[in-house]
């Protein structure tokens, strides 16, 4: 029988986090005890033995390796970007957390067994609802490798959740693409893939971030801009993942990311949300409408911003 894990990166400013995230919480809840979690030096796994390992000694949540990709933001290097990535371009240097991360899922998954199944999923405002070993057997049966997307619309602006709508989205994909020629008018009308809960099959999942680890390592700004959202997006909406068996799901079907309202009316009922009578698998961004416990689930508050009717 195959197993399921969850892996996701914890890198801190102190070398190590200091306490509980509130994912770590929500799977001991549900007594999953199969979640690996890593900084940039150190794995933390209950039910797997997994040796050390790092990809670059260098804390990128220390004050030295934020200053230095502030300076590249700001061009203060001579050359910028540019020379930064030719000086250093194989290297994992200062590389921002974002997109180092997929670099650390790559050692951890070739740990795994090919046909085991995995969810890449953030550690700071991500939390399940439902135990991952249930929710990959749902998943499996209709794909080999799941990406959740953000429609309908923004939960701030009302307007729908496609690229051409967000200007932070289409930037991320102009700094990933960085082709002048390149037709982004086409991308722009496709609803946002959220790239912070990617689920599937370990050989599926660890095909399509063999794509992503081979654009970032290329890619001039790896080192000071967030990239691993379009670098999801990208290659879904450019085919480049013909020879996959991949399911895009909407929003709040499996995953509800938050900072897309969808159409569904979503309750909270005793810490829990749900979109009619199906509890939601996962939660993501509730961050901003509440807090969540171990104990009470999720909280909202009151501001200036509501989601639906909660």
């Amino acid at each position: 029988m195959s197993k399921t894990y969850t892996i996701s990166a914890q890198f801190a400013k102190n070398n190590a986090a200091t306490k509980k995230s509130d994912l770590e919480k929500s799977l001991d809840a549900l007594n999953f005890s199969n979640y690996i979690f890593f900084d940039h030096r150190n794995i933390t796994s209950p039910s797997l033995k997994l040796d050390k390992f790092a990809i670059t000694n260098i804390n990128p949540m220390n004050s030295s390796s934020k200053l230095f990709r502030e300076a590249l933001r700001r061009n203060i290097f001579w050359g910028g970007s540019k020379t930064v990535q030719r000086l250093f371009q194989k290297q994992y240097f200062l590389m921002i957390p974002h997109n180092l991360r997929h670099f650390y899922y790559k050692h951890i998954l070739e740990k795994l067994d090919p046909n085991d199944f995995v969810f890449l999923v953030d550690s700071r405002d991500l939390i399940f609802q439902i135990n991952p070993q249930l929710l990959s057997i749902e998943l499996e049966a209709i794909a080999d490798l799941h990406f959740f997307d953000e429609r309908s619309y923004n939960f701030k602006s009302k307007k729908l959740q496609i690229h051409a709508n967000s200007d932070t989205n289409m930037r991320w994909l102009r700094l990933l693409k960085d082709d002048s020629s390149y037709n982004f008018s086409s991308i722009g009308e496709t609803f946002i893939v959220n790239g912070s809960c990617i689920a599937g099959k370990v050989k599926a999942v660890q095909a399509f971030n063999e794509i992503v680890c081979s654009k970032i390592i290329s890619n001039r700004y790896r080192f000071h801009e967030i990239l691993d959202q379009a670098v999801v997006n990208l290659p879904i909406h450019d085919n480049e993942l013909v020879s996959l068996d991949f399911k895009v799901h909407h929003n709040g079907d499996y995953i509800l990311n938050m900072c897309g309202v969808i159409e569904p009316q979503v309750r909270l009922e005793e810490g829990k949300l749900y979109v009619g009578d199906r509890q939601v698998p996962i939660i993501h961004q509730y961050d901003r409408f509440g807090s969540y416990s171990d104990k009470n689930g999720i909280k909202t508050r009151e501001g200036k911003y509501q989601y639906q009717n909660l």
